[in-house]
């Protein structure tokens, strides 16, 4: 009896996923998340074919003078809708649309899908006029900031940006572009600024651009005191031999490393890529993408890295970057574990072991789940979906986790949820991002969470979330965690407690933490302080400016009539 409903979703899914591809297919300009975002915003769009989306959209690209990506960018956004937001959420919404009534955000843009593309034209000009923007450069605007749509004096908003520009040492169109790039920019109030734009490519020395490129990525530099801006990123680049965008890309990533000196933060780096053996734009890269990696011992990493080389016949630098991917691959992997894993994967799917492993260096997620689990995955899809394997392989190469959630359907996925107390969205990110904990069972992730949890002092929920966001601390031992938070606080001369925080909040650190305690790690000693305070103020600032965000976002009654919840009456 239960295998019908069953049987029905799936179908239903299915189908989405066929209508959700074919949305995609019509715009290869879109990433799939920005395609789910137009579709969540405009459900109407759905009912139609791509093809007459298309054509709404290149119309109004034309009148705007945006590209398509951008202009999608303005029609989709919508109160509380997340750029993150998961493909099988999207497919779940294609499935229901247009025949089912859809509990969705309202839009805080006009309705720029159902009117004339002139209509949008006519409402930015005002706006390019008060502020002397183009109009290309107000509709970024408004795309970052759509509450602007409801302000109907555009005097309003060039007095609020006037005051901000002068304070940032910029013209107004450059803080339009900067809010552009970074909308919480919008919620800085004048009294918060401690450092203009140029004050920041002074004493990191960059240039203008090169200091508004590292503002919009990170606002927080803005506020800051004066005497924490101190790594000289402009000297160090040229030492270390990468490009300058690179270190930029670091600070965006890790901004307590901003109170960190240059000849500091540029001697560890070159330490570790001598352990690891690997060159110093190799480390960056690694502590930009999976920085808590760095809680692994680097002895440990280098002879990963090895054997990675050698199973998957690719550099140290590429085993590096695989590493970085995957962390689990940093335990209990070796040549042979890998060669023979490539193999029986080639086996399932009946293609050859050499086309395998490129696969697998496509997709490392590959090597972390066992061939057992995912045959278990391809049965599940034969028989939801009547998917043979040489079907499914693409699926799998493309999110292994998701593609393995469903054999995991039912009472398997039901005790996911409970034992970790949360629902089946938050499970699916999470092994999307980390599909080695499939290997697990649910009670020995959560046994981790709780170490996590208490190493560092917060709630297994937060546990949760930063392994979301940093998925080593859950893929390496706890015990290799714990021992790296003991070495860090005997390193920086601070309680266990602090180490640990600085680990969860700033993983960054662990670059310079990377070797047994010694002469460097005691030169990272006297900023620990520094990096500390970085951190909470980071906290701060940006928790204020995203509460503004939503704040400023919300739908807003404005008459009684809107209060009116009768059936036809009221806000729709």
């Amino acid at each position: 009896m239960e295998t019908e409903p069953a049987a029905g979703a799936a179908s239903s899914m299915g189908a989405a996923a066929e209508k959700l591809r074919a949305f995609c297919a019509a715009f290869p300009e879109l990433t799939p998340e920005t395609v789910g975002l137009l579709l969540m915003a405009n459900p109407a769009a759905v009912a139609g074919p791509p093809s007459e989306a298309r054509t709404k959209l290149e119309a109004l690209s034309k009148a705007l003078d945006l590209p398509l990506p951008a202009v999608a960018r303005l029609v989709a956004k919508a109160v509380s809708t997340k750029p993150d937001l998961p493909l099988p959420a999207v497919a779940r919404l294609v499935a229901k649309a247009p025949s089912t009534k859809l509990d969705l955000p309202r839009p805080l843009v006009p309705p720029t899908w159902g009117a004339p593309a002139a209509a949008a034209v006519q409402r930015l000009g005002p706006l390019c006029q008060e502020l002397g923007l183009s109009l290309s450069a107000a509709a970024e605007l408004v795309t970052a900031q759509p509450s602007l749509w409801d302000i109907a004096q555009p005097a309003v908003i060039r007095d609020r940006m006037e005051g901000l520009a002068t304070k940032l040492s910029v013209s107004i169109p450059d803080f339009a572009g900067l809010i552009a790039r970074q909308p919480i920019l919008w919620q800085l109030k004048p009294g918060q600024i401690n450092n203009s734009v140029s004050d920041v490519g002074k004493k990191l020395g960059l240039s203008k651009p090169e200091a508004m490129a590292l503002v919009s990525s990170m606002p927080v530099l803005l506020v800051l005191d004066p005497r924490l801006l101190v790594l000289g990123v402009g000297g160090l680049a040229p030492t270390l031999g990468v490009p300058i965008k690179k270190l930029q890309e670091l600070l965006s990533k890790s901004l307590g490393l901003v109170a960190v000196p240059a000849e500091v933060l540029g001697a560890n780096l070159e330490t570790l890529a001598a352990v690891l053996d690997v060159g110093v734009d190799g480390v960056l890269e690694l502590v930009i993408t999976q920085p808590a990696l760095l809680a692994a011992q680097a002895a440990n990493l280098a002879a990963t890295l090895e054997e990675l080389s050698d199973a998957l016949q690719v550099t140290r630098t590429q085993a590096l970057a695989l590493l970085a991917r995957q962390p689990a691959l940093a335990y209990d992997f070796d040549a042979a574990t890998i060669k023979a894993r490539i193999d029986a994967l080639a086996k399932a799917f009946t293609v050859s072991s050499e086309e395998m492993r490129g696969l697998a260096i496509k997709q490392p997620a590959l090597l972390v789940i066992t061939p057992n689990t995912i045959r278990g995955a391809l049965r599940a899809m034969a028989d939801q979906m009547g998917k043979q394997p040489s079907q499914c392989l693409q699926l799998l190469v493309d999110d292994p986790g998701a593609f393995v959630l469903l054999g995991y359907l039912g009472t398997v996925i039901d005790q996911w949820c409970e034992t970790l107390e949360v629902d089946a969205d938050a499970v699916a990110k999470l092994v999307s991002r980390a599909p080695a904990l499939l290997e697990m069972s649910p009670n020995t992730v959560r046994a981790r969470l709780q170490s996590l949890a208490a190493l560092f002092g917060v709630p297994v929920g937060i546990a949760l979330q930063l392994v979301g966001k940093h998925p080593a601390l859950a893929t390496i031992p706890p015990n290799a965690t714990i021992t790296k938070a003991k070495s860090m606080s005997l390193a920086l001369g601070c309680s266990m407690q602090m180490a640990a925080g600085l680990m969860a909040k700033e993983p960054g650190i662990l670059c310079c933490c990377a070797s047994p305690p010694g002469e460097l790690n005691r030169d990272l000693k006297p900023y620990a302080d520094d990096i500390d305070e970085i951190v909470a103020a980071y906290e701060y600032y940006t928790m204020e400016w995203i509460s503004g965000q939503l704040r400023e976002g919300a739908p807003k009654i404005t008459s009684f009539s809107g209060m009116d919840k009768r059936p036809g009456m009221g806000r729709p």
